[in-house]
């Protein structure tokens, strides 16, 4: 049994997800042995699976508060739709005098100024309820700030990679034979349509794309895979001429970490932390 004084229960993604947050708050739990990982999210389709889950979710979360809440309650959202999903978990964590820390994984521009003004303004309200902020970068954090003026702490904690990353010898660029990748999901976030325009001007150049939808073969120079285990995606990047990554919704990808650990270039949008990333591994 957990107690109140060194239990922080963290409200994240399903391992079963995968993708970057996932990665990040699974990592953080296995390695801080006073945080307890929770999941209310563990799939986005079908939309009553999702729902029944996060419901199931938020009751087991009621019972373990009820029986041994803790000291902080640590909430990561990532897309859109967890900020409608989490108002219950921070609102029953309030309930029980619970620390309130919100940790975003995902470019403010994208999941909060496209709401209309009446749910921007809940939003709002709800996050005056929260003692704390994280952010995976200062481009992130500072987008935050010209949009919410309560005065609530902020901190940056930046994404990092285990030292594994490093321990091998980087591939000459002419000795790679795998012209451009893509790891990421098959969504309009993450720019995939303009990734196929791109490659129907660019026919003689190979990508090889790495994502949940491996069944999609939009063009003949385009080759698509299924996810790969972390140790296949450092054989993948350091066999790869250039990385792409052309999203429209990021927060500090640790996918372009990994690139710059294995020595490949990569080419991305100017969103979110992209541009501290770009600048401090000089990728």
């Amino acid at each position: 049994m957990f107690e109140k004084e060194n239990y922080v229960l963290l409200l994240g993604y399903s391992l079963d997800l995968g993708g970057g947050v996932s990665k990040v708050t699974n990592t953080v739990c296995h390695n801080i042995h006073y945080i307890k990982p929770h999941p209310f999210l563990f799939c986005y389709h079908p939309m009553i699976k999702s729902i029944f889950q996060t419901a199931v979710s938020f009751f087991s979360f009621c019972l373990s508060l009820f029986k041994s809440p803790p000291k902080i309650l640590h909430v990561v959202i990532g897309s859109k739709g967890d900020l409608f999903r989490t108002i219950p978990f921070i609102l029953m964590g309030r309930l029980r005098k619970c620390k309130i820390c919100v940790q975003y994984h995902k470019s403010l521009d994208v999941i909060l100024t496209s709401l209309p003004k009446n749910q921007q303004n809940f939003i709002y309200k709800i996050w005056q309820k929260v003692d704390s902020f994280v952010f995976l970068s200062t481009c992130l954090r500072n987008e935050f700030l010209a949009i919410f003026s309560y005065q609530a702490d902020t901190h940056i904690i930046p994404n990092v990679l285990n030292g594994r990353w490093y321990e091998r010898q980087v591939k000459p660029i002419s000795e790679r034979s795998k012209d451009v990748v893509f790891l990421g999901r098959w969504s309009h976030e993450k720019g995939v349509h303009d990734l196929v325009s791109l490659f129907s001007e660019l026919k003689n150049i190979q990508c090889h794309v790495y994502t949940n939808d491996a069944s999609s073969q939009p063009l003949t120079n385009m080759h698509f895979h299924s996810w790969v285990p972390e140790e296949e995606v450092k054989n993948i990047l350091s066999d790869s001429k250039v990385l792409i990554l052309p999203s429209y919704a990021e927060a500090y990808p640790t996918v372009l970490l990994e690139a710059a650990a294995s020595g490949t270039p990569f080419v991305a949008t100017s969103i979110a932390g992209i541009p501290d990333i770009a600048e401090e591994s000089q990728a």
